[in-house]
């Protein structure tokens, strides 16, 4: 049986504070809330990966739209989720985590069934826009809350659990998003949507999230509009690792279909995404006790080498055994390193900033996925796929050469 937490929700985020909040439940990970946020978490996931694939064909299908404009149709919802974090953190102790929560998540329920209804295509754009806002506040409030519940000696390994509901979503959400488009259409996907926004509100009514004890710096720092009242700076430098890493994940995902049919192997990516959803699973479950063992020092430039070593790999020959291997050496290196260093930015963050951190990590995160395909296909006509692929093992076994050179080891605040 799953224990209940303590009804104090107050956190001080202090060493001490942890002990005082809940006594001897906060020695424990798998409690009743930290399993209602992981399956939250999985339902946000999904509402996330279920329209992801589908969105540029409805538009071409529904608004006979162009190339550009089902492009910016597919990409309204990141658009959408990047800007809300730029503010998200900014207020998200002063509006209350589990409001924030709520609210966002009522959203996007009702978001998706106006799909079906809007015209013309910027309406339906500006819908996917606040759809994505929704989502990005509510996966902040959500993780910046996971992250304060748990002990802090198991905060890499309660990442990586969290970490999976991702992992999990983008192979069940993209099947049941095509499944629903090919026997019912387009309608029962919108609805399903909203289904699984539904179900991620019903589990968040019933979590408690930990709140902050607002002080008055708190409230006169939400005034202010600095770059650093907007990102937090060492937040943003230690998430520059899953920027960079993204830009080869995104790219190698992108242009893999690509690069193998112009090898002649045909496409690939199918056969690649299922190994690398395997390994990542496995990862993310492994190399967070490893991270509160041994620190995050010992864990990433191994987790980076991986990267590199997979994207050199299917450089070599993107098809038979080369992307197999390619597919477990990036599942384990990118799909464990996403939860590892969100860990590491929450720990390394100030109390009052741990919100402003969290938001900082996804906005750099998304930010190199988003940017990886366009900005590596301007070099694709120049160096080819095979240089492409090389160039970026290079930029990331470098990373990791870098990060060990100007890193110490952290001390852990929250």
């Amino acid at each position: 049986m799953i224990p209940r937490r303590s009804a104090s929700r107050k956190i001080r985020h202090d060493p001490a504070s942890t002990r005082d909040l809940a006594g001897p439940s906060r020695e424990l990970l798998w409690t009743r809330d930290y399993v209602l946020a992981v399956v939250t978490n999985l339902f946000i996931a999904v509402v996330f990966y279920e329209m992801m694939t589908a969105t540029a064909l409805y538009a071409v299908e529904r608004y006979r739209a162009s190339d550009s404009g089902a492009g910016l149709a597919a990409g309204a919802f990141m658009i959408g989720a990047v800007a809300s974090r730029v503010v998200g953190g900014k207020y998200l102790d002063i509006i209350g985590r589990r409001r924030t929560l709520v609210v966002s998540l009522a959203a996007c329920v009702a978001l998706p069934l106006l799909y079906g209804v809007v015209d013309p295509l910027w309406m339906f754009v500006l819908i996917r826009a606040l759809h994505g806002a929704a989502f990005g506040l509510g996966s902040i409030a959500l993780s910046t809350g996971a992250l304060a519940m748990v002990p802090v000696h198991r905060r890499g390994e309660a990442a990586g659990y969290y970490g999976l509901a991702p992992v999990v979503a983008s192979a069940a959400g993209a099947i049941l998003g095509g499944v629903l488009i090919h026997a019912f259409g387009y309608p029962a996907l919108f609805v399903s949507n909203a289904a699984c926004a539904a179900a991620g509100l019903a589990f968040a009514l019933l979590l408690r999230l930990p709140e902050r004890q607002l002080t008055d710096e708190d409230r006169r720092a939400a005034r202010r509009w600095t770059p650093s009242a907007l990102v937090d700076g060492p937040a943003a430098a230690l998430s520059s690792i899953v920027f960079i890493a993204g830009v080869g994940f995104s790219s190698l995902l992108a242009f893999l279909n690509a690069y193998s049919a112009s090898d002649g192997a045909g496409e690939a990516a199918g056969v690649y995404f299922l190994v690398y959803a395997a390994t990542a699973l496995v990862g993310r479950m492994v190399v967070g006790r490893a991270q509160d063992r041994f620190g995050e020092r010992r864990v990433i430039p191994p987790l980076l080498v991986a990267l590199a070593a997979g994207l050199a790999v299917v450089a070599i020959a993107p098809a038979g055994v080369s992307l197999v291997a390619s597919g477990v050496l990036v599942g384990f290196g990118f799909g464990a390193l996403f939860p590892v260093v969100h860990a590491a930015v929450f720990s390394a963050a100030s109390p009052r900033r741990v919100g402003l951190a969290t938001s900082t990590f996804y906005l750099v995160g998304d930010g190199g996925i988003a940017i990886g395909p366009p900005l590596v296909g301007l070099f694709i006509p120049v160096i080819g796929f095979h240089g492409v692929f090389v160039a970026l093992a290079i930029l990331i076994a470098v990373t990791a050469a870098v990060y060990l050179l100007i890193s110490g080891r952290r001390t852990t605040r929250t």
